[in-house]
């Protein structure tokens, strides 16, 4: 499984985006070696600015405010993919 971030990249001055890509399935790109993801081994770091861009100036962020930085743990998302049919 693979995993892409995608963020704006305000770095380049095309605004460009730059995704990362997380390798989290059970065996990795080469069909060779197994992946044996733990809790908190790969965890993704969301920030806010990432997830509001391009929202309005307007807008009302909800309560309770989301923390800065939101952390996705891709063990728990490997997890429910591998065990959604069960």
């Amino acid at each position: 499984m693979t995993a892409w971030h995608y963020c704006i990249n305000n770095v380049t001055t095309a605004g460009a985006l730059n995704p990362a890509m997380y390798e989290f399935g059970t065996v990795a790109r080469d069909g060779t070696t197994p992946i044996n993801l733990q809790a908190g081994q790969l965890v993704i770091n969301i920030p806010l600015g990432c997830l509001y861009h391009g929202v309005p100036n307007n807008f009302v962020i909800p309560s309770p405010p989301l923390p800065n930085q939101i952390p996705i743990d891709l063990f728990d998302v490997q997890y429910a993919v591998l065990n959604c049919f069960r």
